[in-house]
């Protein structure tokens, strides 16, 4: 149905709607004769919506200097794809095929997707290691490149002449794209990593931004960007929106999370490229519910309440068991009626037991203080001899403060097994920490291209150098006597080869690792496309997102993990767990690993370091 006949439909249903509408007494039959015509209408006319839309490229036409090849404009249907071209599709886009159709009608030529194929492998270089990320990626090449409704969520913006092939090629493209599907593919894609490079893959797909700083729109304009991109053949300027603009109804693929397969023969990513796909730790238990009476703490209540139950107790015994035989009346109106003697019985055994000890306890220490009154030089020589007699043992006392000591016993399954480690391959290395809380300084608020981030006071310019001051006079300890750091220290890129160690090549975590110990690399700054400062924080943020950056490595040669150069960034209750928030850190951890022996004769020099 071309789109004058539909317009001529849609003419003729307004006119006999009108009609309708101004005669309401119809017939019962052709009532029901218009609403059938309405409904046939209202088919066609959404048959004749589905049909509009159409393919806005199909074939190339031209090749610039740089060997990017460009597609040729064509509004049309789509057209039966070849079978070489049918296996390119099926590879990259099986959402394509369908089984029940013989015949696949798409908007693109074998050689379409041949350029699309190697277009793809160029990027599953960095990505292949996440299957679902790079499934989620393809999907919406596929679908801009070879879709047969094209025009639906693609608008062709500049169209220009070749004079070597004499034919017209686009040159820009609008791709109205959905947040849903950018947002799941970059959270799919954010972590995966490249080995051979030691960074994320977004450091090398996201441009000038880099892993640190990027988003889903700067990752998705990066990817259009024709001038900047030497792999994108033409502008593509993707435009975000969640709701229909004009005629264009935004494209919204699925999109697998990294850590499902996109299929059951395939698996997940990794822990390394996804972070959903680690682990998780059972939760923890539920705690019990308090124990409450009255609305308050059960054990005081139930404790007042024993206290004044045998309280009440006691009082009734007292008051309903006293011998009333014992009593003696004090008040009488004639005063001969008093008895003069009165009988009060023999003492009972427990009287009499009371009495006896009253009387041999004063005895007892009257004794004792005339004799220490009469004799009070003897008196102090036997209470020294005594206290020193009974003190002499200390002499004999082990204190342990060896932490495996502590925790083990000599002959338990975990000692032996550690001993014979330490025997055969020496133990692991000692730990020297500094803990620095940056007490009175404030938080710290960084405005950047993806909002404000506000770093913790550990972060405050100043209070880093002063670390960095502590830091490097720790590391001359002992230096001018020839018993320094080097001499003791963990130096993991250093080798009877390379000659005795220097003190930078000492394994120190730190986060001024982070900056090669450099106040100089710490004090660059820059401005980004977007005209925000970038300082040592957005360093800061990239290496604790990749800390095996090569930018990163401190001056060992190695990573420096935040967790253990930071510290105050967890609430309680937190755990490492997901995404822990390091740019809240409240206090600054300095770590030097020195080297550690099973024969204790070579630890001296390393226990006298630590003295000093």
């Amino acid at each position: 149905m071309s789109p004058l006949s539909f317009g001529l439909r849609r003419k003729t249903e307004n006119r006999h709607f009108k009609d309708c509408h101004h005669n309401v007494f119809l017939p019962t039959d052709l009532w029901t004769k218009w609403i059938t015509l309405l409904l046939v209408v209202s088919v066609f006319g959404q048959y004749a919506t589905a049909e509009e839309y159409h393919c806005v490229w199909y074939g190339q036409c031209n090749k610039d200097d740089l060997g990017r090849y460009q597609n040729c404009p064509y509004e049309g249907p789509a057209k039966e794809l070849e079978a070489g071209g049918q296996k390119l599709l099926k590879k990259w886009c099986p959402h394509f095929s369908d089984s029940k159709v013989p015949v696949v009608k798409t908007c693109c030529d074998t050689n379409q997707l041949k350029t699309m194929d190697q277009n793809i492998l160029l990027a599953a270089a960095f990505l292949q290691r996440c299957p679902s990320c790079l499934q989620n990626l393809v999907k919406h090449i596929c679908d801009f490149t070879c879709a047969d409704d094209q025009s639906r969520f693609i608008n062709v913006t500049e169209i220009e002449h070749s004079e070597t092939e004499d034919k017209d090629y686009i040159n820009s493209i609008e791709v109205y794209i959905q947040d849903e599907y950018m947002n799941g593919t970059f959270n799919s894609c954010k972590q995966v990593s490249v080995p051979s490079t030691s960074r994320l893959a977004l450091d090398m797909m996201c441009g000038e931004w880099g892993a640190s700083r990027c988003s889903p729109k700067k990752w998705f304009t990066y990817m259009g960007e024709a001038e900047d991109n030497p792999f994108v053949p033409f502008q593509i300027t993707y435009i975000e929106t969640d709701r229909p603009i004009g005629k264009y109804v935004p494209m919204n693929p699925s999109v697998t999370p990294c850590s499902k397969g996109i299929s059951p023969e395939v698996p997940a990513c990794s822990c390394v490229d996804c972070e959903a796909s680690c682990p998780v730790p059972p939760p923890e238990p539920q705690p019990s519910k308090p124990f409450i009476v009255f609305g308050m703490d059960g054990v005081p209540v139930i404790m007042g309440i024993i206290w004044a139950v045998g309280s009440l107790v006691f009082l009734i015994a007292v008051f309903c068991c006293s011998d009333s035989k014992n009593t003696i009346g004090v008040i009488s109106p004639n005063e001969e009626a008093l008895p003069k003697h009165v009988d009060q019985g023999s003492p009972s055994f427990l009287e009499k037991l009371g009495a006896g000890t009253d009387a041999l306890l004063g005895d007892f220490f009257w004794w004792c203080g005339t004799g220490c009154a009469r004799y009070p030089w003897l008196v102090l020589f036997v209470g020294l001899c005594v206290v020193v007699g009974l003190g002499h043992g200390i002499k004999y006392i082990n204190v342990t403060t060896n932490p495996v000591e502590l925790w083990a016993s000599p002959n338990s399954r975990s000692r032996v097994e550690r001993e014979y480690f330490d025997s055969h391959f020496e133990p692991f290395y000692r730990t020297e920490q500094v803990i620095i809380h940056a007490s009175g300084y404030k938080s710290i608020v960084h405005n950047t291209s993806n909002g404000p981030i506000v770093f913790g006071p550990a972060f405050n310019s100043t209070f880093l150098k002063t670390v960095l001051s502590l830091q490097e006079e720790i590391k001359k300890i002992g230096s001018e006597e020839g018993s320094g750091l080097e001499k003791i220290c963990f130096a993991p890129l250093t080798s009877q080869f390379t000659g005795p160690p220097h003190v930078r090549q000492c394994a120190v975590q730190s986060v001024w690792g982070y900056f090669q110990d450099s106040e100089e690399l710490f004090n660059e700054t820059e401005t980004d496309p977007e005209g925000f400062v970038v300082n040592y924080l957005d360093h800061f943020v990239k290496c604790t997102q990749n800390y095996y950056n090569p930018e990163c490595l401190a001056g060992y040669g190695g990573p420096v993990d935040p967790a253990i150069a930071l510290g105050g960034f967890l609430n309680a209750g937190e755990s490492l767990q997901g995404e822990p928030s390091y740019e809240k850190a409240t206090a600054v951890i300095l770590t030097f690993l020195v080297n550690n022996y099973h024969n204790k004769t070579k630890l001296v020099p390393a226990l006298e370091w630590e003295q000093k």
